[in-house]
């Protein structure tokens, strides 16, 4: 009889620990890179989101060290992402919209690896789909609330072909 009750213990461990919790989904392995450009503010930035819960973020201006910091996102934070993150249908953009006309606007750039899933969306102006202003919005938020967080890390982070976002770098010759 202690075998038995042994054995239904075990199992009950075994199927408790193996089913995930409301709303989360444990197979979900994503990376999203955000990029924004801005000529008005002068601001050129990356953030990039794992599937775990760590940000990174570099700045391209005003970083004469070229400096990555990192931040851990609160739970609400995170659970917040990822509700937004799910309802954005990745496959579904075109790869480019642009503002005709516009000079010196913003431009936001989206790269988003699931899977086998990669879609790169480029945005300059106000041509972009109103669910990518939300989440670009919720992104810029997230990382004006938490400015003061970031920690340097160590080691370097891929943040992808950066093309409209970063001012190329001047270099000029030495005589």
């Amino acid at each position: 009889m202690k075998k038995f009750y042994l054995l239904l213990l075990v199992l009950v461990g075994i199927t408790n620990c193996s089913q995930p919790r409301k709303g989360e989904d444990l197979n979900e392995k994503f990376e999203l890179v955000y990029s924004r450009g801005d000529a008005g503010a002068g601001s050129q930035f990356s953030l990039k989101f794992s599937a775990g819960d760590t940000l990174y973020f570099r700045n391209y201006k005003y970083n004469p060290n070229k400096e990555i910091k990192y931040l851990l996102l609160q739970k609400d934070q995170k659970a917040n992402f990822n509700k937004i993150l799910r309802r954005v249908k990745w496959m579904n953009f075109d790869s480019t919209y642009i503002q005709q006309g516009l000079q010196d606007g913003s431009g936001y750039k989206f790269v988003f690896k699931k899977d086998k899933d990669f879609k790169s969306v480029y945005i300059y102006g106000k041509e972009g789909p109103a669910q990518l202003y939300k989440l670009s919005n919720w992104i810029d938020s997230l990382k004006w609330e938490n400015t003061q967080k970031f920690r340097p890390l160590n080691h370097k982070v891929d943040f992808g072909n950066l093309y409209n976002i970063v001012e190329p770098e001047i270099i000029i010759p030495k005589k």
